[in-house]
């Protein structure tokens, strides 16, 4: 019975690994549970045997959920997309797939822009959630003839009205979440298709009126939540002939409540109408008779009544963990009430937010591309003077590919010694480190070890050999993308680094620089010679080719060697420049940057001498010191 159930399983996994181009591929192992567990990446995938309880697919790309994905061939309870990018549906692709799931679909932390005409057509699922994508548009029949759905959640989305004729045939619709969007507007008879006791929550959005929002819906005992919204006044007979149980406006701007706003026919059980700062108390009146001669629950305050202490409510909820891919966007609410009216500010803890700032004012934190210094706890503060503040925490955790960077490009040794190649990685989830030598992949040995810790890793190679000399990289690779460095392991001496100041004496010049080998120096060449300082490009002089051997102090915790050596028969006032290459016994190193300096007995500054910008090389000078060093060989 398990060789049957495993060789369904498999495929299974074939068809919602390949179905797309942009798809991960699997693994798959059998855990000790009895249970199938798979991986995509860093994502985990759950389900039991036959039939599966749920499929999660989390932090993938996949721009475009095609057919094939969903070509699902055993009964599933739950299927998830969470943070996996997803911009669009191909036409139908919910169609036949759908049939396999018995109990939700859940598409949240994407990139959904908008729900196309009969996506969501004839399906038997009982929930539905769209919540924290960037839905604007809801097409006509968009959500129709859902039979079975109970739960339709589409919080955190870019909405700015409803469309009546998104929905139709939901007759077992109980809970509709439409919280935390940009909603102005409710059409008359926006929610006209709700037919059996819903809970409609329109928390956090902009809406300034209701009126005729419910007409034509035959629902009855409705929960309607309005908190944080634009509402300022409640028109007679504005909740009138609609079976309202339980209403709340709380934190809405109200300043105008007719006598009769819940009309004759109202028989609203609760009304709440907390934190209303603009509510006068001849209003206050208003609602408080009518909730005694209607025998209605009634909780309603305005600022000027009573002073309550700061309150908030933060998304994603408190203490949550969001994950996000690098580059994304990615907003934080914070939504305070009290009266007086808190103010709200936005920090990070243990460092500054991504705008540079320490604290920001607003209920709204955005960050328009996550970068991975961004990740961290962030904190919002809600004060108004009463009573102490109140804190709520998000932490945010970013994905993103692996980030190299290396202690030294160029690292110097020599055969018998030992050298260590320093890559310092970044990456979230952690990568695959590998070394490579001319471009060979390296494995570890006893005299070539790699070794990490913490985000340091090392490729230390004992007994330095002449072929171990050469280009070296370290790739790291995660799921979400790689990275490469290169670093150049030489026996030959570093370029060197002249450390003279750029004035002498009128007749010699003590030239001094200092240069990496751990082995002696056997010999430096010193290229120099007077140029013509009246003009910039035009350099009269010859150079002067010395090779000599150079006095030196060897530093071993460095590496370094300072040299020095004293160049005589110079003409008082004058400019002069030099190179230097240096020669140990795998050959002369690159050539120096050029130096400049100028001769005379008052020990005049360079710049002071001239008044004007030196030239570089030119072309000619460039390929004379190439032939010089070709010639050292």
């Amino acid at each position: 019975m398990w060789l049957k159930r495993f060789v369904s399983l498999l495929a299974t996994l074939w068809k919602l690994t390949w179905a797309c181009d942009n798809f991960a591929p699997f693994n798959y192992t059998l855990d000790d549970h009895d249970q199938w567990k798979l991986s995509v990446e860093e994502a985990e995938i759950i389900s039991a045997p036959d039939p599966y309880d749920e499929v999660s697919v989390q932090d993938q790309f996949i721009p475009r959920l095609c057919c094939k994905i969903l070509n699902l061939t055993h009964p599933l309870e739950q299927l998830i997309f969470d943070n996996c990018a997803i911009e669009e549906f191909e036409e139908d692709c919910f169609s036949e797939a759908i049939e396999q799931i018995t109990e939700s679909l859940t598409i949240t932390n994407n990139k959904l822009a908008s729900v196309k005409e009969g996506t969501f057509r004839n399906i038997q699922l009982k929930e539905i959630y769209l919540h924290n994508n960037r839905i604007k548009v809801l097409e006509d029949d968009s959500f129709s003839n859902l039979s079975n759905l109970e739960i339709l959640n589409l919080n955190q989305n870019n909405l700015q009205m409803l469309n009546p004729d998104a929905f139709s045939e939901l007759p077992k619709l109980h809970t509709l979440n439409l919280m935390f969007n940009q909603i102005r507007i409710l059409q008359e008879g926006a929610f006209r298709f709700l037919s059996t006791n819903p809970v409609v929550e329109l928390r956090c959005n902009q809406i300034s009126r209701i009126e005729d929002a419910f007409k034509g819906s035959p629902a009855r005992d409705i929960v309607l939540d309005l908190t944080g919204n634009r509402i300022e006044n409640l028109a007679e007979g504005v909740f009138n002939n609609h079976g309202f149980e339980d209403v709340t406006l709380n934190d809405n701007p109200l300043k105008k409540v007719d006598a009769k706003f819940c009309g004759e026919n109202c028989s609203m059980k609760k009304f709440h109408c907390y934190g209303c700062c603009y509510l006068s108390k001849k209003n206050l009146y208003t609602i408080a008779n009518w909730a005694v001669a209607k025998n209605t629950i009634l909780t309603a305050g305005s600022c000027g009544d009573i002073y309550v202490p700061p309150s908030l409510q933060i998304y994603p909820n408190n203490g949550e963990v969001f994950t996000t891919r690098k580059g994304a966007p990615v907003s934080f609410e914070c939504r305070a009430s009290g009266n007086p009216l808190p103010v709200v500010q936005w920090s990070k803890k243990e460092g500054v937010l991504p705008s540079g700032l320490q604290v920001q004012t607003g209920y709204l934190l955005s960050l328009p591309s996550v970068q991975r210094q961004d990740a961290g706890e962030y904190q919002c503060t809600a004060s108004n003077g009463i009573g102490q503040p109140v804190t709520g925490d998000v932490k945010l955790h970013v994905l993103y590919p692996p980030e190299i960077s290396v202690a030294k490009s160029w690292v110097n040794a020599g055969e018998g010694l030992e050298a260590r190649l320093d890559c310092i990685v970044h990456a979230d989830p952690p990568g695959e480190v590998l070394w490579y030598q001319n471009s060979f992949p390296l494995q570890q040995t006893d005299r070539r070890i790699m070794s990490s810790k913490g985000k340091t890793h090392a490729l230390t190679i004992k007994n330095v050999q002449f072929s171990d000399f050469g280009n070296y990289s370290c790739t790291v690779i995660n799921s979400i993308g790689r990275d490469r460095k290169y670093i150049e392991l030489s026996g030959k001496p570093g370029p060197a680094r002249i450390l003279s100041p750029n004035y002498s004496s009128a007749h010699y010049y003590d030239l001094r620089w200092v240069v990496q080998s751990v082995l002696p120096i056997m010999e430096a060449k010193i290229l120099y010679r007077r140029i013509n300082a009246t003009t910039i490009y035009d350099h009269k002089g010859q150079w002067h080719d010395l090779v000599v051997k150079p006095s030196q102090k060897y530093d071993p915790k460095t590496g370094e060697r300072v040299q020095s050596f004293r160049i005589t028969n110079l003409t008082p006032e004058s400019l002069y420049e030099c190179l230097i290459l240096t020669k140990n016994q795998h050959g002369y190193s690159e050539v120096s940057s050029l130096h400049q300096w100028f001769s005379s007995d008052k020990g005049r500054p360079l710049v002071e001498s001239m008044g004007h910008n030196v030239a570089g090389l030119s072309l000619s000078t460039l390929m004379f010191i190439q032939a010089v060093i070709l010639l050292s060989f």
